[in-house]
């Protein structure tokens, strides 16, 4: 049975990391260079997150810092990456997300009413992660924290 505590606990923190990027790629051979593509980003210790493939372009999010080693790598490699800046990484953490229906949409439809375009998401066990544009930054924490009280907040709104 699930206490009144418990239920306010559904959501226990909520965290922002500022000056991320989005970075897109045009694959040339199709899915199988995606290995080739990420040994790359590693060589030159690039720490990327949420990688989607699709089966023609393979998206990225990475610290705005290593952009510039990224994109040099990238092109020197013959490719021609997109780069979106100017955006921060919000994730909201909940250690029973997998037993629970409808966190995701309720962070979704927060974020969407914002006026916010969720770039990129990713989600693990226990957590959910979107890619938003800074400038929204600001109000998706606060209406993120009117959603689920009580919730640690973990972000930097300068």
């Amino acid at each position: 049975m699930v206490t009144e505590f418990e239920k306010d606990r559904v959501v226990s923190e909520i965290e922002c990391k500022r000056d991320y990027a989005c970075l897109k790629l045009k694959l040339r051979e199709g899915r199988q260079e995606v290995e080739k593509i990420l040994r790359i980003l590693t060589e030159v210790e690039v720490h990327f997150t949420i990688p989607k493939i699709h089966k023609d372009t393979l998206n990225f999010v990475l610290p705005g810092e290593e952009t510039g080693k990224a994109m040099e790598r990238l092109k020197g490699a013959g490719y021609n990456p997109q780069l979106l800046a100017g955006c921060s990484l919000v994730t909201v953490y909940a250690p029973d997300m997998r037993d629970l229906f409808g966190i995701m949409v309720q962070i979704l439809e927060t974020m969407l009413r914002q006026g916010a375009e969720v770039l990129q998401v990713g989600d693990a066990y226990d957590s959910v992660s979107c890619l938003i544009k800074e400038e929204k930054l600001k109000g998706i924490i606060s209406a993120l924290s009117e959603v689920f009280p009580n919730t640690a907040i973990k972000c930097d709104l300068r």
